[in-house]
């Protein structure tokens, strides 16, 4: 609808916040602050948000799944971003599968007579080939989830902390309610 936005508190966004924002959390004081705004390509996220955030304790940085590009963030401590892993393109063709870009045809606009607020394939989300949505680390792998098919796949790190060229699958989910 003409002149829809967001919800003043939603995503944080008088406080410089947005969908793609990672706040922290002050343990001794309780104090939330923005640490990260994640983009891709130079895009912001136009609302679907990110999934899950992991920390690697042996490279000291986070990771982060974003559900409208697909990829998956690699965040130093300070918030900044070190790079990001694409799954419809880099993890599909490592396994020698189709790639599936990002498809910014996609992006969500809650203007559009066509945004409903009931119907998900409104809302902006990745591919369901492409998009990561959980994610995990351990003995230096980083190992996420994909919706369709719903798999848990993998890619190592380097020794530098970045994405290695070696992603797979690992398991496919079954017997779930939406198989």
């Amino acid at each position: 609808e003409r002149g829809a936005r967001w919800m003043p508190g939603q995503f944080g966004v008088l406080k410089g916040g947005g969908p793609a924002s990672v706040w922290k959390i002050d343990g001794a004081s309780g104090a939330v602050s923005l640490f990260a705004n994640l983009q891709y390509d130079g895009k912001s996220n136009t609302g679907p948000g990110l999934g899950t955030v992991a920390y690697d304790p042996r490279s000291e940085q986070l990771f982060v799944t974003d559900l409208e590009f697909g990829i998956i963030h690699r965040l130093g401590l300070d918030g900044s971003e070190r790079g990001s892993f694409d799954h419809g393109t880099t993890g599909r063709a490592a396994a020698g599968l189709e790639t599936i870009p990002y498809d910014a045809s996609r992006r969500m606009g809650i203007e559009r007579p066509e945004f409903n607020v009931e119907d998900p394939f409104t809302w902006g989300l990745a591919d369901a080939r492409r998009r990561v949505f959980a994610v995990a680390v351990q003995d230096g792998r980083v190992y996420y989830s994909v919706a369709k098919p719903l798999q848990v796949w993998s890619v190592g790190l380097n020794s530098d902390g970045s994405f290695a060229d070696d992603a797979r699958a690992e398991f496919d989910v079954k017997d779930t309610p939406n198989d």
